[in-house]
């Protein structure tokens, strides 16, 4: 008899000791959620962190990522986040869309990484992304060049205070302070038309040092289609 008690004894112990699933705060517009697997530990081969979340800056309607899939550990079994009650596909993320709706988005780094059902990869508050619908054209939307969006303009993003510290977005081709200026579009005075190496062409302001340019650094670009004379912009880092 005391045999078997013990022996029941360690076998609650040891259901006892699976990880447990943990949150924790992460950018405005959502938390971070990550999950461990069942028999497994957070330790080598645990539970991967969740990406943090956030949403989408000036001129976007905000999101926040949340955590991906928890890994399990050796000999345990995969749990995934829910979203709120859906299970995400393995290396989705749960995304806020500000207003406290969940759901499991595909993360991306430009648009062309998304499907046509999504094809806004929407920038999110840490700069990163996750593929989302954009009927109204109001998401920020990273791109690495115009082909990607459907203005022909891919351009660096502004911070609040208006350095262009990236990541490259999709603006309009209407000549405006880092907007697009391809074709017959010119830039308004103190700005040029420069061309990056990737030939995205916006209207950047020049600069002759980096302490010009706020956040942002003094980049060297292509004045092939402008009528200034240097070739330094205030652009990302």
């Amino acid at each position: 008899m005391k045999i078997l008690v013990l022996a029941l004894t360690l076998v609650a112990l040891a259901c006892s000791s699976s990880s447990p699933t943990t949150t924790s705060n992460g950018g405005t517009g959502g938390t971070v959620a990550t999950s461990a697997g069942t028999g497994g530990a957070t330790s080598a081969g645990g539970a991967s962190a969740g990406s943090p979340s956030g949403g989408a800056g000036a001129g976007g309607a905000s999101a926040g990522g949340a955590g991906g899939i928890g890994m399990a550990g050796t000999g345990g079994t995969a749990t995934c986040v829910k979203c709120p009650a859906t299970c995400c596909d393995a290396g989705a993320l749960c995304v806020d869309d500000g207003l406290g709706n969940l759901s499991c988005k595909k993360p991306c780094t430009t648009n062309s990484q998304c499907p046509m059902s999504a094809p806004c990869c929407q920038v999110l508050k840490d700069g990163s992304g996750a593929c989302a619908a954009d009927s109204g054209g109001s998401l920020l939307c990273r791109c690495t060049t115009g082909a990607e969006c459907t203005s022909k303009s891919c351009a660096p993003g502004q911070d609040a205070m208006g350095n262009p510290v990236g990541p490259y977005i999709c603006v309009p081709n209407d000549g405006m302070p880092y907007d697009g200026c391809h074709g017959l579009t010119t830039c308004g005075n103190g700005y040029c038309c420069f061309t990056d190496a990737k030939g995205n062409e916006f209207c950047a302001s020049q600069c002759t040092n980096d302490s010009m340019c706020g956040a942002a650094s003094c980049v060297t670009y292509s004045n092939a289609n402008t009528t200034c004379g240097g070739m330094l912009g205030c652009g990302p880092k």
